[in-house]
């Protein structure tokens, strides 16, 4: 995920577009406004309040910039013009490659993936899934609105997860990794908030049987590919991103988890 609210368009064009030329043409950016941490805007002299509207323009600049057959002029609110102004090198997925907002709990977000033609990337990793509904709702009313074609549609998700062989066993030694990691996420979005002078919103707090069963997936292949099930028949999701390495994962752990993943837990869900 790519904070785009604050980066140089440009730049972050060319960077994307140089991944998706070594990648072969496999890269599928998601941008969000990254907004956890409000003290990010107050160290470049910006307004956090604003962070939606440079967010907006920054992307669509973006998409802009790669889908231009030309060099491209351009004139906007938040930064300097561009005159001519070229991406080098092109990306290899044309006209642009496959792109992801990242949003859910403001209609802003949810309504330019909309106008994009872009995926909707759910930050479920910061709330109970039903809190999300909505924002589903709205983009899968929008998209039909906007007559674009169903089957281009694309919902996605992110959860903190793990999973093991045993799951008594790998609950019992992820769950203090992971709370010590909430816990010292919360403390540097508290620590960034008081230096911009902002509330902080904390992820959630909750012991782990309640932080396992609303928002984290972790367990044996058949309890997460269930939980996943769970989360897809909500959300109507066609893509679930795992994000397993934190809290301390010893590499051995992590390595043995993405294997048992890859051959017992992919295989269900294809």
């Amino acid at each position: 995920i790519l904070q785009a609210a604050l980066r140089r368009p440009a730049v972050l064009a060319k960077m994307v577009a140089t991944v998706d030329v070594l990648s072969g043409g496999r890269i599928e950016p998601c941008f969000g406004r990254g907004n956890a941490y409000p003290d990010v805007y107050t160290f470049f002299g910006q307004s956090a309040d604003e962070a939606s509207k440079r967010f907006a323009e920054n992307v669509r600049l973006v998409v802009d910039l790669w889908a231009a057959e030309s060099p491209l002029s351009w004139e906007g609110a938040f930064r300097a013009p561009l005159v001519d102004v070229e991406v080098r090198p092109r990306p290899v997925q044309r006209p642009t490659p496959p792109l992801w907002i990242g949003g859910g709990l403001s209609s802003a977000s949810v309504d330019l993936a909309v106008e994009l033609g872009a995926g909707l990337m759910l930050p479920t990793v910061f709330g109970n899934w039903d809190l999300f509904v909505p924002a589903v709702e709205r983009y899968v009313e929008r998209w039909a609105a906007a007559g674009r074609p169903t089957e281009r549609r694309r919902i996605g998700c992110c959860s903190h997860a793990f999973v093991g062989a045993e799951s008594s066993a790998v609950r019992a030694r992820w769950a203090p990794r992971y709370l010590h990691y909430l816990e010292s996420v919360n403390q540097w979005i508290e620590q960034s908030a008081q230096r911009a002078g902002m509330p902080a919103v904390s992820l959630p707090a909750a012991d782990f049987d309640a932080l396992t069963t609303t928002i984290a997936i972790c367990g044996s292949p058949d309890e997460v590919v269930d939980r996943m099930g769970q989360a897809a028949e909500q959300l109507h999701l066609d893509t679930h991103v795992l994000m397993f390495d934190m809290g301390g994962v010893p590499s051995s752990e992590l390595v043995e988890a993405i294997e048992l993943t890859g051959a017992e837990v992919l295989p269900q869900l294809s």
